[in-house]
């Protein structure tokens, strides 16, 4: 399986196949947006599973072609990203731009660059 965006499930592609290839990022899947702890200590997850993206390092070109599907801060995706059963699913979601990407500049590269994927929605 692979990591892939597009911007409809018909779309999804291999971030390595992208005009510009895209190194895999570290994943992070969560079932749920938050959760909490009710009267009795224990926890209930509440909200639709969140996904972040974690890039190490991106050349410039990398970070170019993955904001193409992002020109705010903010879009409407389509990825496949990896659960947290190590299973791979394509889901319809909100992409979050990171409010500063300037600031791990490294070379002409950016470090730790984290995309947040909200609302996730599994598409079959």
């Amino acid at each position: 399986m692979y990591f892939g965006i597009g911007t409809s499930a018909g779309t999804i592609t291999d971030l390595g196949s992208l005009a510009t290839p895209i190194t895999y990022p570290k994943s992070t899947y969560l079932p749920t947006a938050t959760t909490k702890k009710n009267g009795a200590n224990s926890k209930r997850g509440f909200g639709l599973p969140v996904a972040y993206w974690t890039f190490s390092l991106m050349t410039i070109e990398e970070r170019n072609q993955l904001k193409s599907f992002c020109s705010g801060y903010s879009a409407t995706v389509y990825i496949r990203t990896k659960k947290d059963d190590d299973t791979y699913a394509d889901f319809q979601c909100v992409m979050n731009w990171v409010d500063d990407d300037t600031s791990g500049r490294w070379f002409g590269n950016r470090k730790e660059i984290v995309i947040e994927f909200v609302n996730l929605v599994e598409v079959v």
